[in-house]
């Protein structure tokens, strides 16, 4: 969304203590803020260091650990603190750790493919940089105090000042950000020129190279409208704007870089490249307005959970502002699947199938470096993908060559052997401390922003600490809603790890029915099954040791559960349709009914699930394009009833009804896609 008037720029710079589970190691309690960049000017790359050096420093004198007296060590306990890894987009990355940007020459920061070699693809032919290399390349940048031979240093390289801190592994510190493959997408922005000429301008400008947006102020705004977070043990460094500073993107159309200060001349040549800047040659549209039609319909058809993000159903036209990265994971992952390939594999057109196959391995590539799951072989497999999703690339559109994007997404393989999943690792939680940042009343005072931003966002994260070590202390507002509640649906993460479910005390006191007698003997019959032995009530007389299942149980309407709601068909279809765990496997279906009981002086819930008939494979087309991670179903019901616990959910689904005769089959069907992520084991 375009930010009219006068803008300046800040970063953050937050620590994380990585010890902590992955889902609450960066809520705003468990954050050091370190501080905020001065709001004005852009950062430079001297800036920036300069900010840095003793917040490395001030670390550095724990590397080996000091004796800290605790509650439970009274004598001391030995604690030790490394800054590692550096979270940050690609550029906020490239600035911090001392790397040119993807306009030098020497673009990347883990090889030494030039932009002329951005279209290899062999990566065995690729020389890698070492650590000792880059270690020694720097210091020569640093040692050297002429600006013109600093510059043919920094042309050869790409490397100027460096972090030198001494245990981490130079090329290996920062971490390559999955988010900007959700999605760079010349699937989407190639495939789906749209027809709104000013939007498609827009997107070809923010895909086409590095997700990369400047923290930006209004001068006199009643607060902050956006700056960006990225995020270090972790060190989080904003991604400020670069457009301006000389010593990060030497380029020839920059009129206002400053070659005395920071060197620069021997960069004005630009190589030979199919793009400068984000521009790109143009390509034949290959939806034309009926395409779009259909597009726009099927994504207002979908079924989806209320927190799942939906791109919206107007996609292409400028009203509807710019899209987060998720929104744009879940238009090419979760939504295009359930429409293209009906689309597309319906006709004889050849390059249509070539379009259906460019899909799949991006969407295949891009579900395996988002999973909350990873190995060895999901990381051969990911760039196994990902470069013929790329040889496709050229096949289809060979007049529109690659941007660094796409160089760089081929090195995450590599980064996820190293750091596990990547998506742990992503900035995008760390953004969310903006989203408060944002909201801080600022008065017009725009000089002070930066320390009342500080202030308030510590202020907040004290406040949580608090309310988390105190269970005395409960503070509650005009509605009844506890501060510890309200302070948790800001957070900054939610979890969506923790397996147990809750009900609140209203809930759980909330009257009694007597259960129906067909789900009475069928919550019999589950706990029968797995060797539970109850009695019916009605069967008298019971022996003394008898456990009889009581025949009146609380109905809810909603459950939580891996940190989502789940509720039943008649309030909310999208929160009921799930994938399941059950006695004969997985399944999937509809949450029909949910019931608590006592059973043994303990509270049991019980799922009543309406199970969806999967049509035979040889009939599903989903089969031949597994990374979908699709698949299809029958849509009626069975008149089949199965009976589970809340931890035998698994997860949400969005799906797409399609009428008689889809893909040949005569009747009804329902396309269905996992939103798991593997967040939970299957």
């Amino acid at each position: 969304m375009k930010i009219a008037g006068k803008t300046v720029s800040c970063g953050i710079f937050t620590f994380s203590c990585m010890n902590l589970p992955s889902d609450i190691s960066r809520d705003s309690n468990n954050s050091f803020f370190a501080m905020i960049s001065p709001i004005g000017g852009d950062s430079s790359v001297t800036t920036v260091v300069s900010l840095m050096d003793p917040i490395v420093d001030m670390v550095e004198k724990w590397k080996n650990g000091k004796l800290v007296v605790t509650p439970h060590f009274p004598k001391g306990r030995l604690i030790s603190v490394q800054v590692i890894p550096l979270i940050a987009d690609q550029l906020a990355s490239n600035k911090a750790l001392g790397y040119a940007s993807h306009s030098a020459d020497c673009y990347c920061s883990m090889c030494t493919c030039t932009l002329d070699q951005v279209e290899r693809l062999d990566m065995t032919a690729w020389v890698y940089r070492t650590s000792d290399a880059v270690r020694t390349q720097a210091a020569a940048w640093q040692a050297e105090t002429i600006n013109s031979k600093r510059d043919a240093l920094f042309s050869q390289t790409g490397i100027r000042v460096l972090l030198f801190i001494d245990y981490y592994t130079a090329t290996m510190f920062g971490t390559q950000s999955s988010g900007f493959f959700m999605f760079d997408q010349s699937a989407v922005v190639d495939a789906m020129e749209l027809d709104n000429a000013e939007f498609t301008r827009r997107i070809d400008k923010e895909l086409g190279f590095l997700h990369f947006e400047q923290a930006n102020l209004q001068e006199e705004p009643s607060q902050a409208r956006r700056f960006r977070c990225t995020n270090a043990s972790v060190l989080t460094v904003d991604s400020t704007d670069s457009s301006n500073d000389s010593e990060f993107l030497p380029d020839a159309d920059d009129g206002d870089s400053n070659s005395s200060e920071s060197g620069t001349d021997d960069l004005v040549d630009a190589p030979n490249t199919h793009w400068r800047w984000g521009r790109r040659e143009p390509v034949k549209p290959t939806f034309d307005a009926a395409g779009i039609a259909q597009l726009r319909q099927g994504i207002s058809e979908i079924i989806a959970p209320s927190w799942f993000e939906r791109p919206p159903s107007n996609i292409g036209e400028a009203k509807h502002g710019k899209l987060k990265a998720t929104m744009w994971f879940n238009l090419v992952a979760k939504c295009m699947p359930l429409i293209l390939l009906e689309i597309w594999s319906t006709n004889s057109n050849a390059r249509e199938l070539d379009l259906l196959s460019n899909l799949h391995h991006l969407v295949a590539a891009g579900n395996l470096i988002c999973s909350f799951t990873a190995s060895d072989e999901t990381s051969d497999e990911y760039v196994a993908l990902f470069t013929a999703y790329r040889e496709s690339l050229q096949k289809l559109w060979p007049n529109s060559g690659s941007v660094p994007n796409h160089h760089y997404a081929m090195h995450l393989g590599k980064l996820m052997k190293r750091w596990g999943p990547l998506i742990l690792l992503s900035e995008f939680p760390f953004e969310r401390h903006i989203g408060q940042a944002e909201k801080i009343k600022s008065n017009h005072h725009y000089r002070e922003w930066d320390y009342a931003m500080l202030r308030k966002l510590c202020h907040k994260g004290r406040l949580a600490a608090k309310l988390e070590s105190d269970n005395q202390l409960q503070i509650t507002d005009v509605k009844g809603e506890t501060l510890a509640r309200i302070l948790q649906s800001n957070s900054c993460t939610q979890s969506t790890l923790d397996t147990g479910h809750s009900f609140t005390a209203k809930e759980l006191n909330a009257a009694k029915q007597m259960l129906p007698d067909n789900l009475y003997n069928l919550i019999g019959q589950y706990l029968i099954e797995r060797g539970e032995p109850v009695r019916h009530a009605a069967h008298y007389p019971h022996p003394l040791d008898a456990v009889v299942l009581p025949m009146h149980a609380t109905p809810h309407n909603y459950i939580q559960q891996h940190g989502r709601q789940f509720s039943v068909r008649k309030m909310h279809e999208g929160n009921s349709l799930v994938r399941f765990r059950h006695r004969q496997g997985m399944g999937h279906g509809f949450i029909q009914e949910i019931w608590h009981l006592e059973l043994q002086a303990t509270g049991r819930t019980f799922i009543i699930i309406e199970p969806l008939e999967a049509v035979a494979e040889n009939q599903d087309p989903f089969t031949g394009f597994p990374g979908f991670e699709c698949r299809l179903a029958y849509d009626r019901d069975t008149q089949e009833r199965y009976v589970i616990e809340p931890q035998q959910l698994i997860y949400h689904l969005v799906a797409r009804r399609r009428p008689t005769g889809t893909f040949g089959i005569e009747k009804k069907t329902l396309i269905m896609c996992s939103l798991n992520q593997g967040r939970v084991p299957e």
